[in-house]
């Protein structure tokens, strides 16, 4: 039996600069850290790989 105790979380961030600007987006609608400024990222789902 597979345990979920421990596990680890892939979170990847991409820094996208032009011109010296960096590409933020404002956090809405998910019920965590709204109103917060964060770069584009993406979660690897559980149970997918490479």
């Amino acid at each position: 039996m597979k345990s979920d105790r421990f596990r680890t979380i892939i979170d990847v961030h991409l820094l996208l600069v032009r011109d010296g600007q960096i590409l933020l987006a404002q956090r809405q609608g998910t019920g965590y850290a709204d109103g917060q400024w964060h770069m584009p990222s993406v979660h690897l789902a559980s149970g997918l790989s490479g």
